[in-house]
């Protein structure tokens, strides 16, 4: 509430000039004994009228404060409340637009036990009570249907692993009465010895190691490009190429595969490229050598001609060993085994 300050300064003006008065009237009227009585009972008036105006105004100063006091106790209280209600009405929407289809189970009985648990003080929760009973509804159906989703997983995965463990019962029963022709040709068929030049040895089985080298495949030890070390393996090349450019293309393959943008993956026994593959809707190709070309110049010039003609600049040839890179390199773009996987995410750059 605001004061006129012209209002403040005349009235304690007349406060201080009611105080002088009445210092200065009450010992003169004990001490009126010499005047007349009419002067006395005049003198006696006049202090009752001032002491009489001046109650009254402190009683009007008093119950203006009071009524002050009341007022902004009113408003203060309608502003809380104003300000609970927002930070109320801003819960209860936050619940509301919750997306539950995309909460894990435990965040959406957070959320449920988080709604419940508060104490609303305002309208709020009157007004949207009907909305947050639907969506707690919503929520619980939700946590329902996750629960017994979770079990069918688990009985389908259950069906599983019992169809696969009575697979395998068969297969040991089948293999106690095959002969041990019937089991070669078994593993063979398993193995598809006649689509696969290589094979990593820690994966096999003695038994299945036995039947690929009799079937030609051979034990080599080989730095592989995508693992970046040496691994040991069995290797039965499909042509004329040895052990380690069957071993190499195979690598560099597994390489390509790990990456999601290179796509159509292929290897080629003809005069294509040993390897080609899709980026991005562009067809490159890798050339393996291990310097058998060198000794035939002329099929080696043929390859390079048609590598340049049907691949442009996006081709490279890998060697099998470092010293061949200043053989080769005077034909296009050439790297070691260790450098392919930095030429090809070059590639992927582009």
């Amino acid at each position: 509430m605001k004061y006129n300050k012209a209002e403040s300064t005349i009235s304690d003006e007349l406060f201080i000039t009611v105080l002088v008065l009445i210092v200065l009237l009450v010992p003169l009227s004990k001490n009126i004994s010499s005047f007349n009585k009419e002067l006395k009972d005049i003198f006696n008036k006049i202090i009752r009228i001032i002491t009489s105006h001046f109650l009254l105004m402190c009683l009007g100063i008093l119950v203006g404060c009071f009524i002050v006091y009341l007022i902004y106790g009113k408003i203060s209280q309608k502003i809380e409340e104003k300000e609970i209600q927002k930070t109320e009405k801003s819960s209860i929407w936050r619940f509301l637009n919750l997306d539950l289809r995309s909460m894990e189970p435990e965040e959406i009985k957070a959320e449920i036990s988080k709604i419940k648990s508060k104490n609303f003080e305002s309208k709020a929760i009157d007004l949207y009570d009907k909305e947050i009973k639907d969506k707690i509804k919503e929520a619980n159906k939700i946590l329902f249907e996750e629960k017994h989703r979770k079990i069918l997983l688990d009985l389908e995965n259950e069906k599983l692993a019992v169809k696969i463990e009575i697979e395998r019962l068969k297969e040991k029963e089948r293999s106690l009465g095959l002969t041990r022709e019937q089991k070669i040709e078994l593993i063979k068929e398993k193995l598809r010895i006649d689509d696969n030049t290589v094979y990593l040895k820690d994966s096999l089985s003695r038994l299945q190691i036995k039947v690929l080298v009799e079937n030609g495949f051979r034990h080599i030890n080989e730095y592989c490009v995508k693992e970046k070390k040496v691994i040991p393996v069995l290797v039965r090349p499909f042509t004329n190429h040895s052990n380690t450019h069957a071993f190499l293309v195979w690598s560099i393959k597994r390489l390509l595969e790990s990456y999601d943008k290179i796509k159509d993956i292929d290897e080629h026994l003809t005069k294509d490229a040993d390897i080609t593959f899709v980026i991005h809707n562009q067809w490159y190709a890798i050339e393996v050598e291990t310097g058998n070309l060198l000794g035939k110049k002329k099929q080696l010039d043929e390859k390079i001609t048609y590598l340049n003609r049907a691949y442009s600049d996006r081709w490279f040839i890998v060697v099998s060993h470092r010293n061949l890179i200043s053989k080769y390199k005077e034909y296009g773009a050439c790297t070691q085994r260790s450098g392919v996987q930095k030429m090809v995410e070059k590639l992927l750059k582009f």
